[in-house]
């Protein structure tokens, strides 16, 4: 009997091992195909015509596209028209480097415009998901409206948000956050890489999102991934592609 039960943990003891490899594995399976629709057609699209077909917008002279997610209906991608991979990528700290996120919400209006009803920018937020939490292995972040539990839950938080990195009080989507005012024309991926360095951490362990407070300021917004808890740093989780939130609360 002692011999089955030691062979049956360790089978389970396998499993529990095997099984975020495995999850992982699917979440990378095609992972190039945001890249490819970017490179092999939105590009070469605007060069030919000065009108992409596949993207909403290619902006060459800022090295970006806009991409109407199928995963919607409001739902926007901003990507970048160069090769880079994800969140870990050491392009992103380099000070010369565009900043995605501000094109990213200075974008907002092509979602504003596919809705029936108006969108408060107080309800948007941006999110990329950590190396882990990714289905895609080319930087893409995601525009779309917060959950409206996720909202409510951020603005009674607002007054307990500083200028340093500190836990939230409260879960979002049921994962522990980070949280930090920062400026508007603050670089996000910078803003927490430099948090990082000093705890010791990698940007590839974090899911990042970012809003915009009623008074301008940003407010940033991190999770960090815990494999055995499948915890995969998926910042995107905060979102709702649906906007329930601007219907409910009527803007």
């Amino acid at each position: 009997m002692a011999k089955k039960t030691r062979l049956i943990l360790a089978v389970i003891s396998a499993l529990v091992l095997l099984l975020p490899a495995l999850y992982l594995a699917w979440l990378h399976y095609n992972s190039q195909q945001l890249w490819q629709i970017v490179s092999e057609r939105c590009v070469p699209e605007q060069h030919s015509s000065g009108s992409p077909v596949s993207c909403l917008q290619v902006n060459l002279a800022q090295r970006y596209t806009v991409f109407n997610d199928a995963n919607g209906p409001l739902h926007t991608l901003l990507i970048p028209t160069d090769k880079i991979t994800g969140i870990e990528s050491a392009e992103l700290l380099n000070s010369k480097i565009e900043n995605y996120f501000q094109h990213g919400w200075d974008t907002r209006y092509f979602l504003q415009q596919q809705a029936a009803f108006p969108i408060p920018e107080r309800y948007l937020a941006l999110a990329v998901n950590s190396r882990y939490g990714r289905t895609q292995n080319q930087l893409h972040l995601h525009l779309a409206c917060l959950k409206p539990e996720v909202y409510q839950a951020i603005l009674q938080q607002t007054g307990n948000i500083g200028y340093q990195w500190k836990g939230l009080n409260t879960l979002l989507s049921g994962r522990r956050y980070l949280a930090i005012k920062a400026t508007a024309t603050a670089d996000p991926f910078i803003v927490l890489s430099q948090y990082l360095q000093a705890e010791g951490d990698s940007m590839d362990n974090y899911g990042l999102a970012r809003i915009v407070a009623d008074n301008g300021e940003a407010i940033l917004l991190a999770t960090r991934v815990q494999l055995m808890a499948l915890t995969l740093g998926t910042a995107e989780e905060l979102l709702d592609f649906d906007c329930k939130v601007a219907q409910s609360l009527k803007g």
